[in-house]
């Protein structure tokens, strides 16, 4: 008597097709996965060759404001939280005439989590430049959403929509819907 192991032929072509789209199926993750870290790395190649390039025209003049505010954009923009908020003071510390800059760092303290400090931040702006409008948008966001304080949120942008009947948020949906669903409770 043989010893023999019998598999029927549609089993063998089933496992024989599962064994292929697996091998294909991780060829393709495999590929995709190291194309993704390619493509980080290339990402954190070009910001590194761009904070650079900022930090080099800084050596050669450190007090220029504007390069320091360019400086703190680009941590701004890459999420460098901290690093943008030393930007931005060393920056104000030279001209501290600038309300946009002031309404970015305060910014960049909520993202580092001191809602308080950007909240101080804002406040001190709409007190030192009474029609901008930024400082308020943000100031009500910062309110809803970190403290929960609606009524406080519609108070400054209600205030906001007197300067400005046609303000719009960054996304374009105009302000007076976003009053009209904070009143709301929302």
């Amino acid at each position: 008597m043989k010893n023999t192991i019998s598999i029927k032929k549609p089993t063998f072509v089933l496992s024989l097709i599962l064994t292929f789209g697996i091998g294909i199926l991780s060829g393709i993750l495999l590929s995709a996965y190291i194309s993704t870290k390619d493509l980080s790395a290339q990402k954190n190649d070009k910001i590194e060759g761009m904070e650079n390039a900022i930090l080099a025209k800084l050596n050669d003049n450190p007090e220029n404001v504007e390069l320091l505010v360019q400086l703190g954009h680009f941590y701004f923009d890459n999420s460098f939280h901290k690093k943008a908020i030393t930007a931005y003071e060393k920056a104000l510390s030279i001209n501290a005439n600038q309300p946009n800059v002031m309404t970015d760092l305060a910014i960049m303290y909520r993202r580092a989590k001191d809602k308080n400090k950007a909240i101080e931040i804002l406040t001190d702006v709409m007190k030192k430049y009474p029609t901008h409008q930024p400082s308020r948008f943000n100031k009500g966001i910062i309110l809803a959403n970190d403290f929960e304080d609606l009524k406080g949120t519609v108070k400054v942008w209600e205030e906001l929509l007197k300067m400005n009947p046609n303000f719009t948020s960054p996304d374009g949906k105009p302000l007076k819907e976003l009053i009209k669903h904070y009143k709301e409770g929302h």
